[in-house]
């Protein structure tokens, strides 16, 4: 074999890997279209089903039970009531308020501080207790403040 022929021989070589590279290429090319036009199609079915129904992933008001909605919402309308209503028999400074009561500092008797749980207050912010609460609170508080100038006064 000569030169040329062997030249020859490797340009067909590479010919032929071309061609085959070229090959593979348009059947990449034309799954990549194939690709694209299903993405296609799945977005416009997409934007169909938006403008038409509900995602039913997201809708859950099958779901509800009203009636046993309405039967929890009532138990808990009663624990609120019963929270808030005074238990005289477990807490005896729970007993209703007929008097009102308020504990005052009166460092200024023209304008005495009254006291609110929470510490002192001006007039007319204290906690109002009835008589024995009252004194059982004036007893706590002379106990932690022996030399104040505390007073009970009725409101």
């Amino acid at each position: 074999m000569t030169n040329i022929q062997k030249e020859i021989e490797n340009r067909l070589n590479f010919l032929e890997i071309e061609q085959i590279e070229q090959d593979n290429s348009l059947h990449s090319l034309n799954k990549f279209e194939t690709e694209v036009e299903r993405l296609n199609n799945l977005l416009a079915q997409i934007s169909s089903d938006e403008n038409s129904v509900v995602n039913p992933e997201t809708d859950f008001s099958h779901l509800r039970n009203a009636q046993e909605i309405r039967k929890l919402e009532a138990k808990l309308a009663q624990i609120d009531k019963n929270a808030n209503m005074p238990k005289n028999d477990e807490n005896p400074m729970a007993k209703p308020i007929t008097d009102s009561y308020v504990i005052c500092l009166c460092f200024e008797p023209e304008s005495p501080t009254e006291w609110s749980e929470t510490g002192w207050r001006n007039q007319g912010a204290g906690k109002c207790y009835s008589k024995e609460q009252a004194q059982a609170r004036y007893q706590k508080l002379k106990q932690k403040w022996p030399h104040y100038p505390l007073e009970i006064v009725k409101r």
